[in-house]
């Protein structure tokens, strides 16, 4: 390949054929004058303090070479670059938290090819960033550190990705991005919605501050969500961290959540929202989760059941209810906790199976015990065993056996249990609220909750053990 210095007086317009197959050196800047410019074949753009401005650049093989400032100046290109990369400083970008850098940022995305940020630099957006192409097939944006985006006029969500439903994506990701909302307490901007995505994964990012982190939206006809995974990524300080959202799509989300992510919101809202109409087949939820929060840790909207997989790790959140709303969750994995929270309309399963297509029905086999351990933190501490509880529906028994012990100088002493309902440490439906009271603090109490079931798999199972409610 030759190599061919490119004089300031060179005419674009004009450019002779042995300038194919070769590097072109770029020392000057060139403005095009809006024109239309065809590159040869095999040509690499390599620039060395120069620009090219005002003009559309065409060709099947253009290569660009630079270091990290801007090159392109309102240049587009028709046939897009051969680059696997492409550095949001070439369109202008500035990174320095005052100067709007969304056209520049669009104009690297609109190629189409993995968009690169700087770490620790912070680029100021006034309107969304779209990725609007159905076939991902590489990283979509990326900083090697830690970039910040963030605004103070946008209310949409910052980054938008929009199709893919149905097709099999390897490798879309996003990762290494701090997204940051406005600056004091007014939370009015998303961070990033998937819209109608298949195998979109968000890795390594930090969500602070904003109304909806992450949105799953199944936005038009027959789309759905499927295989969009949020990875140990953090959550500080939003309203929401996950919110499933149906606009017009399907209702399903399959295989879709939260992987290995730390949840601290805002007290008065769920860490998670699952919308109106939405079903979730087989989410994964994993995740910490930590604060005070006065309302579920996740909140359901739709009354379609609900089934998820993972493993849920609670800290400082005494008395919480993990989940509430219009329907259950069927859960398998586990529940950790350092406190004392209450399932609610959380159904831990021993296994889901979801059968025919994508409306069809949902076998549930449930867990024959569930085990809670709660060590007492004050004498005479009360332990609410949940209100209303019922547990005999459509031949499915419930019951509770408690037991306690404390342990003084190394020897296990075994510590009265008073129950204000029922006189045995194994009862069935009272019907009325259970509470035990435990006199010694520091004492372990561990609540086996056993289902005797008679028929353990049964169709349509999600409608058993309706009003039941368990620590």
């Amino acid at each position: 390949m030759g190599y061919i210095l490119i004089a300031s007086n060179f005419d674009f317009t004009s450019i002779p054929s042995s300038y194919s197959n070769s590097t072109w050196d770029i020392i000057h800047d060139h403005d095009l004058n809006d024109a239309t410019i065809t590159i040869p074949e095999n040509v690499i753009l390599k620039f060395n303090g120069g620009k090219l401005k005002n003009g559309i650049l065409t060709g099947e093989s253009i290569e660009v070479s630079s270091e990290s400032y801007q090159v392109f100046e309102n240049i587009d290109f028709s046939n897009g670059i051969l680059n696997d990369f492409v550095d949001v400083h070439w369109f202008g970008a500035k990174g320095d938290g005052i100067t709007n850098d969304s056209n520049a940022i669009q104009k690297a995305v609109d190629l189409k090819k993995t968009v690169k940020l700087k770490d620790r630099k912070t680029y100021l957006l006034d309107s969304q960033i779209l990725f609007n192409n159905g076939n991902f097939d590489s990283r979509l944006i990326y900083s090697e550190g830690l970039a910040i985006i963030t605004s103070n006029v946008l209310r949409t969500s910052y980054i938008k990705i929009k199709g893919g439903s149905g097709d099999i994506n390897v490798g879309a990701n996003i990762s290494g991005i701090r997204f940051e909302g406005r600056a004091g307490e007014v939370k009015d901007v998303d961070g990033i919605e998937l819209a109608g995505c298949n195998g979109v994964r968000i890795d390594r990012c930090y969500f602070n501050n904003l109304r909806n982190a992450v949105i799953y939206n199944n936005e038009d006809a027959n789309e759905f969500t499927e295989k969009c995974i949020v990875s140990d990524s953090r959550f500080i300080d939003n309203l929401r961290a996950l919110a499933f959202i149906r606009n017009g799509g399907n209702d399903s989300f399959h295989g879709s959540g939260l992987d290995k992510c730390w949840l601290n919101g805002v007290n008065g809202w769920e860490y998670i929202n699952i919308g109106a109409g939405c079903k979730l087949y087989n989410a994964i939820l994993d995740f910490n989760a930590f604060g005070t929060t006065s309302v579920p840790i996740i909140k359901i909207d739709s009354v379609l059941p609900q089934t998820a997989t993972g493993n849920i790790r609670l800290e400082g959140m005494m008395n919480s209810k993990i989940a509430d709303g219009s329907n259950f969750i069927d859960f398998s994995g586990s529940i950790t906790s350092l406190d004392n929270p209450y399932l609610g309309k959380l159904r831990l399963a021993r296994m889901v199976k979801i059968t025919g297509p994508l409306n069809g029905n949902i076998q549930i086999q449930f867990k024959e015990t569930t085990t809670r351990a709660i060590k007492t933190s004050s004498s005479n501490q009360f332990i609410d065993l949940g209100n209303d509880a019922t547990f005999y529906v459509n031949s499915i028994t419930s019951r509770f056996i408690v037991t306690a012990s404390n342990n003084n100088g190394g020897f296990p002493l075994i510590s009265p249990v008073t129950m204000i309902k029922g006189d045995v440490p194994e009862f069935t439906n009272t019907g009325d609220t259970l509470k035990l009271i435990v006199p010694i603090a520091g004492t372990v109490v561990e609540i086996t909750t056993v289902y005797n079931m008679t028929n353990p798999l049964s169709t349509n199972a999600g409608k058993v053990l309706e009003n039941y409610e368990e620590i």
